[in-house]
């Protein structure tokens, strides 16, 4: 769950970044903290469009990563289940207490999980716009340095 929440971020960070380099956004993100979104005085164009693309690249894997995550927890939950079924009387009571633990731990987890895949949904959503945006943005000779 550590990796997925930090390719996350990492994926952010750097859309972000290729955001204020393009001067190409509207949505302004909060936690900038003050920070304009000017273009960069200097824009390399190419590597603006590699770093975009990049990242709508990398947001299917880091969702499969994901969707493996959820198949695991709800394959584990399955199996917790399965224990307390087949478990004689006399420690059936304490394996159902351990189950119901587990198993909340488990609904957590997932909850965190699915949380994670919806901002990498906008990871990617946001990314499809800055490429769009980069794709049309005039040619170098064409921009006033500002």
């Amino acid at each position: 769950m550590d990796a997925l929440e930090a390719g996350e971020r990492m994926l952010w960070t750097q859309l972000l970044d290729l955001e204020k380099q393009s001067g190409q956004t509207v949505a302004r993100a909060v936690y900038l903290r003050g920070e304009e979104t000017k273009r960069a005085n200097v824009v390399d164009y190419g590597k603006l469009a590699v770093g975009v693309l990049g990242i709508t690249q990398l947001t299917p894997s880091l969702r499969s990563h994901n969707d493996s995550l959820l198949l695991v927890i709800e394959e584990i939950d399955e199996s917790m289940k399965q224990v307390s079924t087949v478990t004689p009387p006399p420690e059936k009571k304490y394996i159902e207490q351990a189950g119901e633990i587990l198993s909340e731990k488990l609904r957590f987890l997932a909850q965190s999980t699915k949380a994670v895949k919806s901002r990498i949904d906008g990871v990617e959503k946001r990314a499809e716009a800055q490429q769009a945006a980069v794709c049309f943005l005039p040619s170098p000779s064409a921009i006033e340095v500002i």
